[in-house]
């Protein structure tokens, strides 16, 4: 792994650690922190080339899906109380090991990639 490659993933687990820690103590940061670390996990050439058509339209399909379902989560789900979500996300063992299994995922990601943990991987020229 070449020193950029692995400063990137450490600030990347850095920062997933923190957003974890946020989510634990319920704080608001915890989504900024996630996408933080998400941007630095991209290599430098994601954002220098030019998006196709397919990847346009597996976001907006995605985007799509997810806004579907927080209307479905909002009208036919009855509302829960806060007490116990907060109690579920309080548990250290829960954020424990959603913090490990996103860990492990990363840095399997992270080395079969070579140092560039996209899903879409770059097309040669």
């Amino acid at each position: 792994m070449k020193p950029t490659a692995r400063n990137r993933f450490i600030a990347w687990v850095i920062l997933v650690s923190l957003a974890w820690l946020c989510v634990w103590r319920m704080h608001r940061l915890a989504p900024m922190l996630f996408s933080l670390a998400y941007l630095i996990a991209l290599p430098k050439s994601a954002f220098q080339q030019r998006l196709d058509r397919s990847v346009l339209a597996f976001a907006a399909i995605g985007l799509l899906t997810m806004l579907l379902g927080f209307v479905i989560w909002k009208t036919v789900v009855p509302p829960l109380p806060v007490s116990s979500t907060e109690r579920f996300l309080s548990q250290p063992i829960v954020i424990g090991l959603l913090w490990a299994i996103n860990l492990a995922v990363g840095y399997t990601i992270w080395t079969r990639r070579k140092g560039e943990m996209t899903p879409f991987p770059a097309k040669p020229n």
